[in-house]
């Protein structure tokens, strides 16, 4: 009988155990959602080309592992990407339109897959960035005539993967007695031994691979020799 009762005894503190045990591990779960993320805002990377915003880090009660980012498209919000849990949590997106508004939602999220309530969404302009420097070759080709006159032809490239929307030529000529005349294809100034040579409408863009011909005539006294260096919207050319 006494065996029983031990037998009983040890099976109801080993039930209570489990229970307890179970509790425990129930109430060890994480089911708390991190807090809703607010204070998103635009322009937080002002030089990015593309879109680029920010917002408050969301807190949880054990930590927010990410973020998960949404824009909105014609079929609602889609995921576009995510932001990792930083202390100033940023998005930012390239390849869409410039001087284009889009609107963002962003969701947090923590270790065990809770995700917090989305975001409010905010409008945010895709800017062009920072300009890109040219990448440049110029070709400069001159003829002497009547030993006082010349013509010269110059080829502009561009060596780059980026057009080069409106650009500046610029140059010195080494002899002092050299001086341009009739120019063409671009709005010339010559100021001392210094020459600049700017677009006109019509040629201002140079594709990738892509190049522009303008070119002058000129006089000189003694000799006309080939400018050292070009430069292009102030980058130095091959």
């Amino acid at each position: 009988m006494r065996n029983v009762l031990r037998a009983g005894a040890g099976a109801a503190l080993a039930a209570l155990v489990f229970a307890f045990g179970s509790a425990a591990a129930a109430a060890s779960v994480d089911t708390s959602p991190p807090s809703k993320p607010v204070g998103l805002r635009d322009n937080c990377l002002a030089d990015y080309p593309g879109t680029a915003f920010c917002w408050t880090p969301s807190t949880d009660d054990v930590g927010v592992t990410g973020y998960d980012v949404f824009r909105q498209m014609p079929a609602g919000f889609v995921k576009v990407g995510t932001a990792p849990a930083t202390q100033l949590p940023l998005f930012a997106e390239s390849g869409l339109v410039t001087g284009q508004t889009y609107v963002y939602r962003v969701q947090a999220k923590d270790a065990a897959g809770n995700l917090s309530v989305v975001s409010d969404p905010v409008s945010v302009i895709a800017r062009q960035g920072l300009p890109v420097p040219p990448s440049c070759r110029v070709e400069y080709v001159t003829n002497t005539y009547n030993s006082t006159g010349f013509h010269t032809q110059i080829k502009i490239f561009n060596t780059g993967s980026i057009a080069i929307n409106s650009w500046t030529l610029a140059f010195t000529f080494p002899h002092p007695g050299q001086h341009i005349t009739n120019p063409y294809n671009a709005t010339w100034t010559q100021t001392g031994a210094g020459v600049t040579a700017r677009n006109l409408p019509w040629n201002a863009v140079i594709p990738p691979g892509g190049n522009v011909q303008i070119g002058t005539n000129g006089s000189h006294t003694d000799a006309n020799p080939v400018p050292a260096q070009f430069r292009v919207n102030g980058v130095l050319c091959s």
